[in-house]
């Protein structure tokens, strides 16, 4: 339910937050869910504002039953861009935390909900540090990997990281189970790390397209980019060597036979058009002939 307009960002409201903090004040909750929003309302925001610095378009910010969401554009998130934005959220989310600690003790009428305040953004803080995606810690990692390892990679391995996780907290809550202590923290923070970790890996396609129309639209505008030469025999499938190509640099297969000779050159438009119109089971050998073919 949209309810203003800031900046070209939408603000929203779920239409199921309403009864939830109808719920929450029947049951005496009340104060306690207001600072669970407030504390991931300040580290929505914290992401919005790095957004507005490095030029991402946020499309809309969103309050939900049990948090909130920043909507963005995730093909402007990429390299330091990703980095900041991401590491943006946990460092406020303890800076608040901080703050809050030092102010309890001058308001001491209010202290128990001061410190449920900054418990709550404690727990945010290091949950999203946990190194996984969809979480910021999973993205402040794959930044800081990307010279080491191509986006198809660490997006895998800290997807896994993050499916992991979630089978972890899941595990926990059965063995608090066992011994009658509940907690829906837990098995919420578990299915939604194993949900997302797999939506991830679904997605992985679409951030490796996006990544290429990032640069893509760098040089239309002008800007410098990167070169990399890769070696690529032809037989390899096409899929394989999207894995291979770095989103910081424009990537271009050198396409050899079985005695090294080349045969010629297939940059990543080519490829990733190739793999679109003939799948990735096909060979880089045959996508080279197809895109002489035109």
């Amino acid at each position: 339910m949209r309810f203003g307009l800031l900046g070209g960002t939408e603000l929203r409201v779920h239409p199921l937050l309403l009864p939830v903090l109808a719920a929450a004040c029947v049951l005496g909750k009340l104060n306690a869910l207001l600072a669970a929003l407030l504390a991931i309302v300040l580290h929505e925001t914290s992401h919005a504002i790095l957004c507005y610095a490095f030029g991402v378009r946020v499309y809309a910010l969103e309050l939900m039953p049990f948090g909130a969401v920043a909507r963005v554009d995730r093909q402007g998130m990429m390299g330091q861009a990703e980095l900041c934005i991401a590491a943006a959220g946990p460092v406020t989310s303890l800076v608040i935390a901080g703050c809050t600690a030092m102010c309890a003790d001058l308001f001491p009428r209010t202290m128990p909900l001061l410190r449920t305040f900054m418990t709550y953004n404690i727990v945010l803080a290091v949950v999203n540090l946990l190194p996984a995606l969809p979480l910021d810690g999973g993205r402040v990692l794959r930044a800081l990997l990307q010279k080491r390892m191509t986006l198809h990679t660490s997006s895998v391995l800290l997807s896994g990281l993050g499916i992991l996780f979630g089978t972890g907290f899941l595990t926990l809550t059965v063995c608090c189970a066992l011994r009658e202590i509940y907690n829906l923290t837990f098995p919420t923070t578990g299915l939604f790390l194993i949900v997302a970790g797999i939506r991830e890996l679904r997605l992985l396609p679409e951030t490796e397209v996006r990544a290429y129309v990032r640069r893509l639209d760098a040089l239309q505008r002008g800007a410098g980019c990167q070169v990399r030469l890769l070696l690529a025999h032809a037989s390899m499938p096409a899929s394989e060597a999207v894995r291979l190509l770095e989103r910081d640099s424009f990537n271009v297969l050198r396409v050899v036979d079985e005695k090294m000779r080349l045969l010629g050159e297939l940059d990543e438009s080519a490829l990733l058009r190739g793999v679109a119109v003939y799948g990735g089971e096909r060979s880089v050998g045959e996508l080279l002939t197809f895109d002489r073919e035109g």
